[in-house]
């Protein structure tokens, strides 16, 4: 379903403002002035792509790194009989690859969720962004390694956790990312991912999920409306999923004044 290729008839190239990816990287530290103009000039040209379409492809090399504007994507891998595993959630802000001077082919798949803006980096530029302005350099550092800590905790939800609990943690972690690039309002964010997509996140089956949905609302946990999810109560939320948001804190002694706010 999501082995689709990238065509050029299907992008339509867009001028916008990367607003996204620079509050991500401010997160990590101060961005001095000519930083930020580099930044931005790298980021300036964009394209819309379809929801569901492949950005990057398990196999093929590319010298273009993807940096999400806008919208909601997700990285992924998949057995022989064609069955998917979501390894990673892309948000606005966010790049595919935060260490493009390695380069190398990729090991998985990157897809659209919904349309989403993207501008396509070439790796040699941002390489010459790290040489110029060590801020970027160390705000990609960081990254990564809240990617990594990311990664442990999901193999954690999905070893040890109940099913209630991996999903009470998994919506506390987009409660907390989605606030750190200002998309929440009154514990309220867009959820656009439909139930087979957060089995394929969480390992569950889609019955599985549906069933821990009507669970969490009838408990007066959270609210779900036209694909937008309110968390009615994140004390209790966060109990049971046992959600600590420290591994989503930027590395670090500029990171360490950086903790995640406070729902």
């Amino acid at each position: 379903m999501f082995r689709r290729e990238w065509h050029e008839r299907s992008m339509i190239v867009l001028q916008s403002t990367p607003a996204a990816c620079l509050l991500r990287i401010r997160q990590t530290g101060v961005l001095p002035p000519a930083a930020e103009h580099d930044l931005n000039a790298a980021l300036a040209d964009s394209r819309l792509v379809e929801p569901r379409q492949d950005i990057v492809v398990e196999g093929r090399a590319s010298d273009l790194v993807v940096a999400l504007l806008d919208g909601f994507a997700c990285r992924y891998k998949t057995v022989a009989r064609g069955r998917r595993q979501i390894t990673g959630l892309l948000l606005p802000g966010d790049f595919e690859d935060t260490q493009p001077a390695l380069g190398g082919v990729p090991d998985h798949s990157v897809a659209t969720v919904t349309a989403c803006r993207v501008a396509m980096v070439p790796r040699r530029v941002l390489e010459r962004l790290f040489r110029d302005h060590k801020a970027i350099e160390y705000g990609f550092q960081c990254f990564t390694q809240v990617e990594l800590r990311t990664l442990r905790e999901w193999l954690l939800n999905m070893g040890q956790r109940m099913a209630d609990r991996q999903v009470a943690h998994l919506f506390c972690e987009l409660l907390h990312r989605m606030g750190d690039i200002a998309m929440v309002v009154d514990r309220s964010f867009s959820l656009p991912f439909t139930q087979e997509e957060l089995a394929d996140v969480l390992g569950l089956s889609t019955v599985h999920v549906n069933r821990v949905l009507q669970e969490l609302r009838r408990a007066g946990l959270v609210r779900l409306d036209q694909r937008r999810l309110t968390i009615v109560d994140y004390d209790a939320l966060r109990i049971l999923g046992e959600f600590d948001p420290a591994y989503l804190e930027m590395p670090g002694p500029i990171g360490a004044s950086l903790a995640p706010a406070r729902y």
